[in-house]
């Protein structure tokens, strides 16, 4: 008679644990799910931050290009305006007689 109580209480004691197990794993596979959907979701604001960036660089590259572009000219016609400043000088310095 003891042992078959004792066979009773453990076949009532084993799904009791393996209940707790199944439980305390749907929280675990819960938490994990909803980390996972955090990190999905950062990830997913990151990429569109990362693309939005690479615009912005690509377009503020552009308008270094042409930044450039236009300082070269300058520099062309600060150098056209030199060269005849220069030679005004020197036509003065004539007129003058030096």
């Amino acid at each position: 008679m003891i042992r078959f109580c004792a066979l009773l209480l453990s076949l009532f004691a084993i799904p009791t644990a393996w209940s707790k197990d199944v439980a305390t794993e749907q929280f675990n596979v819960s938490a994990a799910r909803e980390h996972y959907q955090q990190a999905q979701s950062e990830y997913a604001a990151l990429t569109q931050r990362v693309e939005m960036q690479v615009q912005r660089v690509a377009q503020e590259q552009a308008r270094l290009e042409a930044l450039q572009k236009d300082q070269k000219a300058a520099k062309a016609r600060l150098e056209a305006a030199k060269g005849k400043l220069k030679q005004r000088e020197l036509a003065l310095d004539k007129a003058w007689g030096n």
